[in-house]
């Protein structure tokens, strides 16, 4: 009668990849400081955009509509850029007549809440209404989203 005696157990050498924590550290703490975008830098940036595109002083004429849309918005979105955040832009504006009775303005996103931004600022004057919103989209693919 033979008995086979079972083989050794062997260790198994496994080579990890490193992970992103093992990687160089600093350079993700710069890209999440990068990515701070606050309420208050933005919203000043559209209210600086509204006072840029229609005069505090002027008065509502529907054949400016489309100059005082495009001012504000194209303004807003230089502005933003300035900021060499690691977002895209996506700037909304509405501007009507003020007649008292305000103005109905929705927009609905479906994205990441943590990294992304929305931003509504609301202006107006005697004659003029505008409702001015920025849509900040992260693009920076940070440690939470490799995982």
């Amino acid at each position: 009668m033979s008995f086979s005696v079972p083989p050794e157990k062997s260790e198994v050498s496994v080579k990890e990849e490193p992970t992103l924590e093992a990687t160089d550290t600093s350079v993700t703490q710069f890209q999440e400081a990068q990515i701070n975008l606050t309420a208050e830098e933005v919203v000043e940036i559209i209210k600086k955009s509204i006072v840029f595109g229609i005069n505090e002083e002027e008065v509502y004429c529907p054949e400016k509509l489309t100059k005082w849309c495009t001012n504000i918005t194209e303004e807003c979105i230089q502005r933003l850029a300035d900021l060499k955040k690691p977002f895209k832009y996506v700037v909304f504006c509405d501007v009507g007549q003020n007649f008292g009775n305000g103005m109905h303005h929705t927009i609905t996103t479906f994205w990441d809440r943590l990294k992304d931004r929305v931003f509504t600022e609301t202006w107006t004057n005697q004659t003029i209404i505008a409702i001015v919103t920025v849509i900040c989209v992260c693009t920076e693919i940070t440690r939470d989203t490799m995982m």
